[in-house]
Order: structure tokens, then sequence, then C-alpha cells
């Protein structure tokens, strides 16, 4: 039996292959896609005062930054000091 030849699933980057799209147009889509949604939702201002009362009342307090920080700065100290310390 005659096997049929079949498109390769992976492009020669190692990721997937779909034929006539590069992964630059389907960023740029994305792109605008976000841009089109962002108009529509912000072109009304009851719904763009709705999303700035929201992201206002979803930031930190000051003292919450700091203790984030502190502890990010920490996570990261701790580990590079492992890494550069350890021995094996």
């Amino acid at each position: 039996m005659a096997e049929i030849p079949l498109p390769p699933l992976y492009g020669r980057h190692g990721g997937p292959h779909v034929p006539g799209m590069g992964r630059n147009y389907i960023i740029l889509g994305l792109c605008a896609l976000l841009v089109v949604v962002s108009a529509f939702a912000f072109s009304d201002p009851e719904t763009a005062s709705r999303y700035y009362e929201m992201r206002r009342s979803v930031t930190l307090s000051e003292d919450v930054q700091t203790v984030v920080m502190a502890l990010l700065v920490a996570g990261i100290g701790g580990y590079l000091a492992w890494h550069y310390l350890k021995r094996d």
C-alpha cells in the first residue's frame, strides 16, 4: 500500500506550523484585536469610568507594596546566594 505524504507538523524553528501563517502575523492579529476591543471598551465614558474605579480599588497600599518588594528582594537574593554558593 502506498503512503500518503503529509506536511510536517512543525516548522523549521520547532513551533507548530500553520501553512501560510507566520508567527508574526498571529501576534499582529492579536495586537489588532486588543486595539479594537480597547477602543470599544473605552469609547463609552461610563464603561471607562467603571474600569478606572476598578483599577484604583485594586491597587495595593504603600505598606503592602513595601512588604511585597522586600519579599521579592529576599527571594531573588536567596536564589542568587544559593546558586553561587552551592558546591557540586
